[in-house]
């Protein structure tokens, strides 16, 4: 709540309270849940070093647990971090390790997850046609498990990455099933994108 209502600051201190309170009962799982938060919460405010510090300890804590599919979540949150840290190739590592471990566990929606990360890594890389690649597989994965919801913003960048490629006419079409699926499922951050590369369009 503190954090929905813009006060991070009261949002850490109150985070740390409850991790000391889980490390002193001894309860692994939720000292890594905690960790991942305030590595989020830093990370909205810009404190990218710190948020890498409390995800490692996080992907620590999972491993410790057994907890695979949190390991792997944690590891394709400090992915996205190192992508904004314009550190491609420590991003593609934890990418890498995330997708196998979501492919070890019989995942699907993590691995499209991932897949659609993996896409803007090597859009970041000037590379649109293998970004591509990744979208339609995060795509695929999403539609073989009927979780639609999620192909909205998929859409929308794969669009960005046909017009990286000059392809107008595909990059119009994913645009529109974007924002008609952004509009079928309630996702309004996903259809003012898709809205404003419309608008862009000759």
């Amino acid at each position: 709540m503190m954090r929905s209502q813009g006060h991070p600051d009261s949002a850490l201190v109150f985070y740390r309270q409850v991790l000391g309170l889980r490390q002193q009962n001894g309860d692994i799982r939720g000292e890594a849940a905690i960790l991942s938060t305030i590595a989020s919460v830093f990370q909205d405010q810009g404190r990218l070093d710190s948020a890498r510090a409390f995800l490692a300890l996080g992907i620590s804590a999972w491993h410790t647990q057994g907890d695979l599919h949190g390991e792997a979540v944690t590891l394709d949150q400090l992915g996205q971090l190192h992508l904004a840290r314009d550190e491609p190739d420590s991003a593609e590592l934890c990418f890498g390790e995330a997708l196998a471990i979501f492919e070890a566990v019989g995942d699907p929606e993590g691995q499209a997850q991932v897949s659609d990360h993996v896409g803007s890594l090597w859009l970041v890389r000037n590379r649109a046609d293998s970004a591509l690649g990744h979208y339609r597989t995060a795509l695929d994965l999403l539609e073989m498990v009927g979780a639609r919801a999620g192909t909205a913003g998929i859409l929308e960048h794969m669009a960005r990455a046909y017009l990286a490629l000059g392809q107008g006419d595909p990059a119009r079409a994913s645009f529109q099933e974007a924002l008609a699926r952004a509009e079928r499922f309630g996702d309004r951050r996903v259809g003012e994108l898709a809205r404003e590369g419309l608008s862009r369009l000759p």
